[in-house]
């Protein structure tokens, strides 16, 4: 088993998208990720260190990161491979605070994260993936639209307020990036709606760009005081069925310790798919 490290998102690309093909709405994170960085403008984030696994005749079988944001991400990576992408992980960034994996891979990650750095992590909530099947349509008062330049102060504002409220651990923020750059590359690529009620801008949405035939959504956020009206559940459901249109795949993600989300996305026609565990490293 060897690892492979390198921080050049379209060197990654080569090496690991054909394995990540094979279940692109699991491997959505990675995959999403990768194409940010070489197609839209992603703010001011450092560019994630990303690990590549190999096996005897140098398959890929296996692929992680970490990002400054979202720490250490190892999407649908199996529990035998975890042991070595703790090592090769805590040997470029030991300082890591915050891991996601499906279960039981997580599980031996932290295990061994524990020898190697001599920190007690603790679970945190766990976030589900969605998968779209059978869409319900949604409506509320207003109507949805595509977010246009002037809107992205605004965008940029509530994906803030969307993270801090999202924020599994004190310290991980990415407060100061260049949110404002962030949507207005979503803008350019037609992959940020707002729902507008009498003019007023209400609820937002951002997906994805499509890989392999398949897309996320997300962020969806809706400011407290626009809450409790539907909006965030129609203009889901809009973009949903637009985006099924297109004939693509339809994932998200949501926080499980959510359970207003969870409802609100499984009335839409979204079923799980798996669970991914979170921990804090420190």
């Amino acid at each position: 088993m060897t690892v492979r490290v390198t921080r050049d998102a379209e060197e990654f690309k080569t090496t690991v998208f054909a394995f990540l093909q094979r279940d692109p709405l699991l491997h959505s994170v990675l995959l999403a990720t990768v194409q940010d960085l070489l197609n839209v403008a992603h703010g001011a984030e450092p560019d994630p260190y990303f690990f590549s696994l190999h096996g005897a005749n140098d398959d890929v079988v296996g692929a992680c990161l970490w990002t400054e944001r979202k720490g250490i991400f190892l999407g649908g990576l199996t529990a035998d491979l975890a042991v070595e992408a703790a090592d090769a992980i805590a040997e470029v960034h030991p300082e890591s605070i915050l891991l996601e994996g499906l279960p039981d891979t997580a599980q031996v990650f932290v295990k061994r994260w524990s020898e190697l750095r001599g920190v007690n992590p603790r679970e945190l909530d766990g976030i589900c993936l969605y998968r779209l099947n059978e869409l319900v349509p949604h409506t509320a008062a207003g109507e949805a639209r595509l977010a246009e330049e002037d809107d992205a102060g605004l965008c940029a504002k509530w994906v803030d307020a969307f993270r801090r409220e999202a924020e599994p651990a004190p310290g991980t923020t990415a407060s100061g990036h260049d949110l404002e750059g962030w949507a207005l590359g979503r803008i350019a690529a037609r992959q940020l709606w707002l729902w507008q009620n009498h003019g007023e801008p209400v609820s937002m949405l951002g997906h994805q760009i499509p890989v392999f035939g398949a897309t996320r959504v997300g962020p969806v956020y809706t400011p407290p005081e626009h809450r409790n009206h539907g909006y965030a559940s129609a203009l889901t459901s809009h973009v949903s069925a637009l985006l099924r249109e297109e004939r693509l795949e339809v994932c998200l993600r949501t926080d499980l310790s959510n359970p207003t989300s969870n409802k609100i996305y499984q009335a839409i026609g979204y079923t799980p798919v798996t669970t991914f565990t979170r921990y804090t490293l420190t």
